[in-house]
């Protein structure tokens, strides 16, 4: 039941990137200005699960779930109507908001309403449901744009959100609710309001870094001010059960920094294959489709190993394909001209979505099987942030190493990143890369002490 509306928020994410040269073009607006139609979907969105979780358990998961698949709808329309790129970002700021209440309470609902020795089959579906709409929503956003324009790619939303409204009100049973004295208005505003500043400074860092720092620390310190009152509420968003578990905020940490390795990947497959060698588009997407397909695969036989073997092995099972898939995909760039190399990247590709498969479905059961009954909104609600949080900080982070390794080796002037490489800038620009990747293994690191922590 859930997995069709989670089906459409990752179909909604995957395929607006598609539409933003469109949308420039129809507004005459500049393309660092229509960037914003992603991005504040994607702030607002993280800095708003939390919040939405908690509320999803103090006022019934079920209830709170349809309220953002209404709103998730609603805003698609909203969406599709605008006449100007201010509207349009506002449209998109209200449609991140309802999708952090309609994503948190999905995996929440999952938990309370299936028996714990099948929970990690049901995550296994879910996932599956992440890995189709990945793989598949720029095949379905690329055709709705040319075929239409972009904004069939907010109508559809329309048509999806209406059977899984209709599926949910027959299907979705009520979830009870949890009664507390009051509500922590407080602790939601300063969190809400500490993570839409550290995600907006992580994603300023390849603009400024020193403005993104400047932004971070300050985050940072305002999310330390939120904690200490949280650790001291008695209605807490984030209660001491969730924040003093070191194995729950140990999964977290490690869930963000391999989502931060993943989203780099990704991000950076185009600029190899398609400014460095001069691969076309539909290659480059080809390429970019094999780690979603191996999610989809993969997932149900990791529902199926979840049941029998623990947690922690498939986290390390994880933790190693994703370094063996970082050191081919390193040694592969030099090749990406010639077939073998081609080929040595589809193999990592293959071998990163196993590893996102196999880390995510341990990782996250861990979480919502370890947390208890009266806190599984606000536990989704995290798994959420830090998912949208470590996406944001992968490309930041490759794109401030790349860049920075460029400005030491590059004669002068680096060319366009946008633009084709120049043939005599292309072995530099390979061993740039090289050094981008094998820089995202020592986020393994991190995940490893977090594993062992686990």
């Amino acid at each position: 039941m859930t997995g069709w509306t989670l089906l459409m928020a990752i179909l909604d994410m995957s395929v607006v990137n598609l539409c933003l040269y469109s949308i420039s073009a129809e507004f005459n607006e500049p393309l660092a200005s229509v960037q914003w139609v992603s991005d504040a979907y994607s702030i607002f969105l993280a800095s708003m699960s939390i919040l939405a979780g908690k509320i999803g358990d103090r006022f019934s998961m079920s209830r709170v779930f349809l309220m953002g698949l209404v709103g998730f709808v609603f805003c698609s329309f909203l969406c599709s109507r605008a006449v100007s790129l201010n509207q349009l970002v506002v449209s998109r700021v209200l449609q991140g908001i309802a999708g952090a209440f309609l994503m948190s309470n999905s995996m929440s609902l999952s938990t309370i309403l299936c028996d714990k020795q099948d929970l990690p089959v049901i995550l296994s579906y879910q996932s599956m449901f992440v890995s189709v709409g990945t793989s598949f929503g720029p095949v379905l956003g690329g055709f709705l744009v040319s075929a239409f324009s972009w904004r069939a790619v907010f109508t559809i939303n329309i048509g999806i959100g209406a059977v899984a409204m209709a599926i949910n009100l027959v299907y979705l049973p009520k979830v009870p609710v949890i009664k507390e004295p009051s509500f922590d208005f407080l602790g939601g505003i300063g969190l809400t309001l500490a993570i839409t500043s550290l995600v907006y400074g992580i994603t300023q860092l390849e603009v400024s870094w020193q403005f993104g720092l400047v932004l971070i620390l300050l985050a940072c310190a305002f999310m330390g001010l939120t904690l200490w009152h949280e650790w001291h509420s008695e209605c807490a968003i984030l209660p001491r059960r969730v924040l003093g578990n070191k194995s729950i905020m140990a999964a977290l940490i490690g869930g963000l920094f391999n989502f931060a390795i993943n989203s780099a990947v990704q991000f950076l497959i185009p600029y190899i294959y398609q400014y460095a060698f001069g691969y076309s588009t539909a290659f480059v997407g080809f390429l970019s489709a094999f780690p979603p397909i191996a999610m989809f695969c993969y997932s149900y036989v990791n529902g199926y190993l979840l049941q029998r073997v623990c947690t922690w092995a498939l986290r390390v099972v994880g933790i190693v394909l994703t370094v063996l898939s970082c050191l081919l995909l390193a040694w592969s760039i030099p090749y990406a001209a010639d077939t073998a190399g081609v080929w040595i990247c589809v193999v990592a590709n293959v071998l990163l979505g196993l590893a996102m498969t196999a880390f995510i479905g341990g990782n996250n059961t861990h979480m919502m099987t370890s947390a208890p009954i009266d806190v599984k909104g606000v536990m989704g609600g995290c798994i959420q942030t830090f998912r949208e949080t470590g996406f944001a900080l992968g490309i930041s982070l490759s794109c401030l190493v790349r860049d920075t390794l460029q400005s030491k080796m590059w004669p002068y002037p680096v060319p366009n990143p946008n633009n084709p490489i120049p043939a005599q800038f292309t072995p530099i620009y390979v061993e740039v890369m090289q050094l981008v990747v094998v820089f995202l293994i020592s986020f393994t690191v991190v995940i490893a002490v977090c594993t062992g922590t686990v």
